[in-house]
This record gives C-alpha cells, structure tokens and sequence, in this order.
C-alpha cells in the first residue's frame, strides 16, 4: 500500500498520482521474478504473490522493496526535471497454509499491512497466523 497517496492526488492531481502507480507497478515487477504474480488489488494496493518463496525470503524480499521504493524519485513534470515526489510503502506479508482460503491468505496479509500502518508506515510487518 502507498503511504499518504491521498495526499500526492491532492498535491499533484490524479494524473501524476496515475503515473506513480504505475511507476509503482513497473519497480515491483523488475524486482520479482518471472513466475511470481503482481496485480493492483485496490486503489493504491498491490499484491504480489511469491509461489515457492518461504515465509523469511518473502519478508526479506518486501524489506528490500519498501527500501528501494523509498529511495526512488519521481518526476512530476515532464518538462521540469527538477520536479520530483518519493513515497514510502506499508507491506504486510503473510505465508499460505494447507488449508487455507484464498480469504485467509488475504486477512493475514491485510492485518499485517495495518500493523505496518500502525508502526508509522513505510515498514514491513509479516504475520504468520
């Protein structure tokens, strides 16, 4: 989830916000692998499913990725390249287990995610159960 995306709508207006998700989207995809899934679940949410990754690579993987997300500049003009935004990430990360629902998997990831928001943002929280 971006952190405070609301907040670059407001200030640069919803096509630069457009851009950035975007942008968003190209980052994570170049940092995955082939085989792994990355589809946009809601407004500024993404998910990413990392098939074969155990719990720590995937927690280890999201760190890595809130960090290069954070230190990412971008253009909010294509006329002034001295325009930028960044933006920070809260990441909930959470493993599949035998038998759970797709709603399972997805309720853990989404309280992680909260606890991330809760911690101050730009973080990584996992949960487990």
């Amino acid at each position: 989830d971006i952190d405070n995306f609301k907040q670059i709508n407001d200030k640069f207006g919803h096509p630069i916000g457009d851009r950035v998700l975007v942008a968003l989207a190209q980052k994570c995809r170049t940092s995955i692998r082939g085989g792994d899934f990355l589809a946009r679940y809601g407004g500024e949410e993404f998910t990413i499913l990392l098939e074969g990754a155990g719990f720590r690579n995937a927690l280890k993987k999201a760190q890595q990725l809130c960090q290069t997300i954070a230190a990412l500049r971008y253009a909010t003009n294509d006329n002034a390249a001295d325009e930028y935004l960044s933006m920070t990430t809260s990441i909930g990360v959470s493993q599949f287990k035998k038998g759970d629902t797709v709603t399972d998997l997805i309720g853990r990831a989404d309280k992680a995610l909260y606890d991330a928001k809760h911690k101050g943002k730009n973080c990584v929280v996992g949960r487990k159960s």
